[in-house]
Parts: structure tokens; C-alpha cells; sequence
């Protein structure tokens, strides 16, 4: 083969050396609310991690959003905030540092990979509960990321795999420090790839130089989104575009009463009455954003997966619901307190709980069935869905 052929072949170690050297451009961030567009993959650095390709930082992850538009800050929260049934990066970092210090830590048995720690639907418990703050500090103190600008839900998906699969192949990065932490997580294709992920490291999609090319272009679409813009500017832009958020009060009925063997199940599908239904219709349509108050859980994306049937509610105390300042830890947690504007969908009991919860006087509480019997309520909720167009403010 001539050596003209061979410098046009697009092997592992030339796209990630590409990959890393286009997106050294782009700027690094520290902080999910210092994104301006909402749409995009993310690259997370590790500190401590270089390679030949990388010597300023290696990628250590790739991420998406790949099942809704407009939620790559939301994404990137959900490894911020304490939570790690919402964040398989979560899992792999606790269960890495209890492997670290003890391999056979209680919340790892019987296996790895199979303790509740890392299990995507299991509990903490009182021993690793603690741990969901030593991440995210982890995450806060050692990791930082890039984000390329794609808006195209498909291309997001197919550069993901692509990205990931041509990355995992190559030798040079695939050799992570001897002190990094994934040396200790459970999966060998993390330990072996280098990389905190865990689809598509063995998969057969790879980049090509028309995918480079590709990719260089969309990479320059952000440099121009960005030019002239500062992490502190691109805060206060945030802060002005990201409308409304909308949270729907949990119902008392759920899935497990209709499928007993339903098992765990993601928040959104868990409730199962008329009226979550037509709020989660009206968030789904006009929210920026929407979450759920769960009496048990707290605020709850719909993606958060719950365990299985529980039976507490904010009008009974011997429930044990969850309690007013571990909510406004959660607004904290998890930024809901940078809309400008938040409507309450729900009973007294759950307006309650969502003034109580938001303490800045800067942001608009509405609450525009407050007063009305549960029957009109649903019904303004329908006319307004009907018709098109947002639900008038209410009183507070």
C-alpha cells in the first residue's frame, strides 16, 4: 500500500487526535448554567488525565441527550446533582471509590455491577448515602467538559457512537493513568478503554474523514455560537432564556396497582391518574423544563427512575414525606431556581411546598388553578391545551 493511501485512512489514533485538537478551541467549562444553546454533545476532562493526543486532558467521557430536544444542561445536571439513580457516570465514580478503598464494600455485593450502588434502580442505603455528595463533589473538583453545538436529534446520536467507537480504538488514549479512578470500576471496558462509558466502545461504527469533516464544521458553528461570549455572560444569558418551569404534583395512583409486576418504572409513566396526566400534557407542551414533586422523592425529572409501589403523601406526617429543607436542597441541587418564571400544578398541600422551597423573590410563582375544585381545574387545563396557549396566571 502506497503512503498515500495509507495517510487517507482514517485510523483510530488520527481521528482522536483530530477530535482532540478541534474541540482544544472550544472553551472549557465548570458549570452546566454557563451553556448557552441547549442542544449538543458533551466531552468531560478529568484532571489528572493527559495523553499524547490529549496533553492538555484526554476525553474521559462522551455524552447525549438522545431522547428529547433542549436538554443538554438538564443532561449534564443530572451528573451534578444527587442523584445517581439518574446518572450511570455517577454509579461508575461511587462504585469506583468504595472498590478503591474496599472491594468487597457491603453496597457493592454480590457482585460487580450488582450491588445497589450500581444498580440504576435501587436505593441507597444509610451506608453509601453519603456518597451521592462525595461525588458530586468529585464531579465539581476534578471534571470539567466541552460541548459541541448539534440541534439535529439524529446526527447527535450518530456522531455519539461514532465518536465513542473510534475514541474507545485508539491506543494512545486508551491508556489511562495508573492512579486513574476507572481503573477501579466494575466494567473492564471502562478500565480498558479509558473512557466512563458504557455503549458503544466495541461497537462497529467508527469515524471516516468525511465524518472529520463533518464534525470540524459543526465544531466552528460553535466557536461562532460562542464568539465574544464569556462563561459570565453565558450565565446571565441562561439565566434570560430558560422561560418556565413547570412542576405537576404526583398522584396517588400508580402503575403497580394496574401491573403488579411492572417493577421499576420511570417517574413520568408511574402515575397513572386523570389529573397527572392532563399537567403532565400542559408541562410537556409550554415548560422549558418540567419536573415532579413527589411526596417521597422530592423534585423528580420524569426520567428518574422509581423502585417500585410506596404510600406517602404531604397530608399525612406519619408517612414521613419528604421535608421542606431537603427540598430546597434539590432547588439548589439541581438549578431549578434559575427560570425565571414556575408553575405549580398541584393541590394546597403541594403549593405549599413548592413557596417554600423557592426563597428567591426574583422568580414568578404561579399557581393558575389555586382556588378551583379539582373538576374545573382539569377542565381550565384542557381548554387551555384546546387552545393553544398558556394558562393565566394565578393567584398566589
Amino acid at each position: 500500500m502506497s503512503r498515500q493511501r495509507q495517510a487517507k485512512i482514517a485510523t483510530p489514533e488520527r481521528i482522536c487526535r483530530t477530535v482532540h485538537a478541534l474541540l482544544h478551541q472550544l472553551p472549557l467549562w465548570h458549570e452546566p448554567a454557563e451553556l448557552p444553546f441547549r442542544n449538543g454533545l458533551y466531552f468531560f476532562y478529568e484532571r489528572g488525565e493527559r495523553s499524547h493526543h490529549g496533553p492538555n486532558g484526554r476525553i474521559v467521557r462522551i455524552g447525549n441527550h438522545p431522547h428529547s430536544q433542549g436538554r443538554l444542561q438538564d443532561r449534564l445536571w443530572d451528573h451534578y446533582a444527587l442523584n445517581k439513580n439518574s446518572s450511570v457516570l455517577r454509579r461508575f465514580l461511587g462504585g469506583a471509590l468504595l472498590r478503591r478503598t474496599n472491594a468487597n464494600h457491603p453496597c457493592l455485593r454480590p457482585a460487580p455491577g450488582k450491588g445497589h450502588w450500581e444498580q440504576g434502580n435501587a436505593s441507597p442505603c444509610r451506608r453509601c448515602r453519603p456518597l451521592e455528595a462525595r461525588v458530586s463533589r468529585l464531579l465539581r473538583e476534578r471534571f470539567s467538559f466541552r460541548c459541541v453545538a448539534i440541534g439535529h436529534q439524529a446526527r447527535r446520536s450518530i456522531f455519539e457512537k461514532k465518536l465513542i467507537g473510534s475514541l474507545a480504538r485508539c491506543t494512545t488514549c486508551s491508556r489511562p493513568s495508573a492512579k486513574w479512578l476507572g481503573r477501579h470500576a466494575y466494567r473492564d471496558t471502562v478500565q480498558s478503554s479509558g473512557l466512563w462509558n458504557v455503549h458503544h466502545l466495541r461497537g462497529p461504527d467508527a469515524m471516516s474523514w468525511q465524518d472529520l469533516n463533518i464534525f470540524k464544521e459543526l465544531v466552528m458553528q460553535t466557536r461562532r455560537l460562542l464568539k465574544g461570549t464569556a462563561p459570565a455572560k453565558a450565565r446571565r444569558d441562561v439565566e434570560r432564556i430558560r422561560g418556565t418551569l413547570v412542576i405537576v404534583a404526583c398522584g396517588k395512583a400508580k402503575i403497580w396497582e394496574k401491573r403488579k409486576r411492572a417493577g421499576p418504572t420511570r417517574a413520568e409513566e408511574v402515575y397513572c391518574g386523570a389529573p397527572f396526566k392532563v399537567n403532565k400534557e400542559y408541562a410537556k407542551r409550554w415548560g422549558s423544563r418540567w419536573v415532579i414533586l413527589s411526596a417521597k422523592y422530592g423534585y423528580i425529572d420524569p426520567s428518574f427512575n422509581i423502585p417500585g409501589p410506596y404510600n406517602v403523601t404531604f397530608k399525612a406526617l406519619r408517612t414521613h414525606p419528604v421535608r421542606l429543607r431537603q427540598l430546597k436542597r434539590q432547588v439548589a441541587s439541581k438549578r431549578l431556581d434559575r427560570y425565571q418564571r414556575v408553575v405549580g400544578l398541584g393541590g394546597a398541600e403541594y403549593r405549599g411546598m413548592i413557596r417554600g422551597s423557592f426563597s428567591n423573590p426574583t422568580i414568578r410563582l404561579d399557581f393558575p388553578t389555586q382556588g378551583l375544585p379539582l373538576g374545573k381545574a382539569m377542565r381550565r387545563i384542557k381548554r387551555a391545551l384546546a387552545q393553544g396557549r398558556h394558562l393565566p396566571a394565578g393567584r398566589l
